[in-house]
């Protein structure tokens, strides 16, 4: 099936994550993989901020979808839909203008092995680190833009993608099976990954998950479910890596 919506078990779980999400207010971006299930994810999950009641006088944050961090394969359910459709789905609704497609330009969802969107490991490296350069830049600009005005300093970017692209983004490939993208972090089965970008390394690897103080901060609700990522975050690294690029 070409770019599914979420099933209503999906949906549920969304309802679930924005309930047990305590970092909603702090939230200056919301960043989505434009295919259509992480798109209703993040609206689903994230509804109070994107249509804030108009009583609350705050203006709703619109859905950034960037389509470098679309899902690493070239199956149906992996391939987003066109441009049109897309705009089309969120021009009218309940939904109309809470999603900024400026970013997702004609030809993101062709996969064929000529493309930069084609699923090899040059490729999805080369994307995931021009995402982390964007987001870098994103939380930059309007850092810079904050300066002198009373209020929140730093940018919290949320961003919702897919387990798959998730170790290329962060490099990490712990968990990683074969044929299979693991989510990091689990709330009821749906993966989160908590980290504020304020520098990244010298090659633009991994991003550092600090906060001003240089210290890693996770709320302690995530704190437990990180421990055991991190304990596995070497185990069998080598050999998971190659077969990462033996099967994207």
């Amino acid at each position: 099936m070409l770019d599914p919506l979420l099933t209503p078990l999906g949906e549920t779980q969304c309802a679930s994550l924005s309930a047990a999400f305590m970092y909603r207010p702090l939230i200056t971006h919301l960043v989505s993989s434009p295919l259509r299930r992480t798109l209703y994810t993040t609206l689903l999950s994230f509804e109070d901020i994107i249509l804030p009641p108009v009583d609350a006088g705050k203006k709703g944050i619109r859905v950034i979808a960037l389509p470098e961090i679309q899902e690493t394969s070239d199956l149906p359910c992996d391939t987003g839909s066109a441009v049109k459709v897309l705009a089309d789905e969120f021009a009218a609704g309940k939904w109309a203008d809470t999603v900024d497609l400026g970013f997702v330009g004609e030809g993101w969802n062709d996969k064929s092995i000529s493309t930069r969107w084609a699923p090899t490991p040059r490729n999805l490296e080369k994307r995931s680190k021009e995402a982390r350069r964007w987001l870098r830049s994103l939380a930059r600009e309007w850092e810079e833009e904050r300066e002198g005005v009373e209020g929140e300093k730093e940018a919290h970017i949320a961003v919702v993608t897919h387990g798959g692209l998730l170790h290329f983004l962060t490099e990490d490939w712990s968990g990683y099976e074969k044929h299979l993208g693991e989510l990091f972090l689990r709330l009821d089965r749906i993966g989160l990954l908590l980290y504020h970008i304020l520098s990244l390394l010298g090659s633009l690897g991994a991003a550092e998950m600090q906060g001003r103080d240089g210290k890693i901060h996770l709320g302690r609700e995530l704190w437990t479910a990180w421990e055991r990522v991190t304990n596995r975050l070497f185990r069998h690294w080598m050999a998971e890596r190659r077969v990462a690029e033996l099967h994207f």
